[in-house]
């Protein structure tokens, strides 16, 4: 399969203006931004290294890739035209098939893409009601994440005071996370973890609980349909609240 690429361009951050309608996925030590970033075909894919270490950016099926060596304050650019799922990796920080360590997923075109899909077994969708089951934390599951790991599309994770050292992932649909305490559940990425809840799923809530502490989001969608924050108190954390 050919993927046209209009150049794999290295510059430096600072010279010009960004370039209208480009996506920015950032590279930190050791992680990108985003875990999901959707595009249109054609579009501009712009990965500007904001940590203090080279990466790259190099898909799994080798269609495209930045320059071997992104230093910091340098960017690379990418025009992506071939639509398609594209798990991609730094091949300083992760291991070639994408699975672990310093990797992310870019959805190119009008496709369909449901978090998970690249892992074993089924997809699984979105949807429309609530499934009655509930998830108790820590009763049933010691952290949040774990109890994310155990759900199934409806389900609610209910969440108990305490303070939660945890980056959560939400990769399953229609999740509820919601604490019982807005001010006594609390999410902190410590200044250690990219976000406090990163949702790369469609129509995932969360509700009455604070997040802080975050080195970029409090609460991060990305790439999803449909979601939705209530009650929720972020703080002290990088970009996003």
């Amino acid at each position: 399969m050919a993927l046209a690429l209009a150049g794999a361009v290295l510059a430096g951050c600072s010279g010009g203006e960004e370039p209208r309608g480009t996506v920015n996925v950032p590279m930190y030590d050791n992680f990108f931004a985003r875990e999901v970033t959707r595009v249109p075909a054609g579009a501009t894919v712009r990965f500007p290294n904001e940590g203090r270490t080279p990466h790259n950016a190099v898909a799994v099926d080798g269609t495209w890739r930045t320059p071997e060596r992104v230093g910091a304050d340098e960017a690379a650019t990418l025009v992506l035209d071939q639509p398609g799922v594209y798990r991609f990796y730094c091949t300083f920080h992760a291991t070639e098939d994408g699975r672990q360590g310093m990797t992310a997923t870019m959805v190119v075109g009008d496709v369909t893409f449901y978090p998970g899909q690249e892992g074993d077994g089924p997809a699984q969708e979105p949807v429309e009601r609530a499934s009655g089951v509930t998830r108790r934390v820590p009763e049933d599951h010691d952290t949040i994440q774990a109890a994310v790991d155990a759900a199934g599309p409806g389900d609610l994770v209910l969440v108990g005071p305490g303070t939660y050292r945890e980056e959560v992932k939400v990769a399953v649909p229609s999740v509820t996370i919601r604490g019982r305490d807005r001010d006594r559940v609390v999410v902190d990425g410590e200044f250690r973890r990219p976000n406090g809840i990163s949702v790369t799923a469609d129509g995932v809530a969360v509700e009455n609980l604070t997040v802080r502490n975050a080195l970029i989001n409090g609460l991060f969608w990305t790439g999803v349909r449909g979601y939705r924050a209530s009650y929720v108190t972020a703080y002290n954390n990088k970009d996003y609240d």
